[in-house]
């Protein structure tokens, strides 16, 4: 029953980080592969890419690593709200039966040693 729940969450964490990703690559494409991105928004605009080459490498390397874990911490997210909102009652069904299955069992067996 938990490898049933860590397996679920490991295969729609691992789905929605693929398509975060691909989404993510596409829309930001040419921001990663851009030779000259200006930055107007200073009193001197200047060329990040040609006048702090390491810095701006750096901003593209965290960027990357913090999308993906953002990306993992929102898949696990939606996926416990999604459990506890509609996966929750297919293994609450399951449980039932066999608590109750197991309750006859005790009265059962409590009824026979008297």
């Amino acid at each position: 029953m938990l490898l049933k729940k860590f397996l679920y969450r490991l295969c729609f964490t691992g789905f929605f980080i693929a398509i975060s990703c691909i989404v993510g690559f596409i829309l930001f494409k040419p921001i990663y592969i851009a030779n000259s991105v200006t930055i107007p928004y200073s009193l001197h605009p200047y060329d990040i890419c040609v006048e702090y080459p390491i810095i701006w490498n750096k901003l593209k390397m965290y960027f990357i690593i913090f999308y993906f874990l953002s990306t993992i911490l929102c898949a696990n997210f939606i996926y416990s709200f999604l459990f506890k909102k509609y996966f929750s009652k297919l293994f609450e069904n399951k449980k039932q039966t066999m608590n109750s299955h197991l309750s006859l069992r005790k009265s059962f067996s409590i009824c026979r040693k008297k």
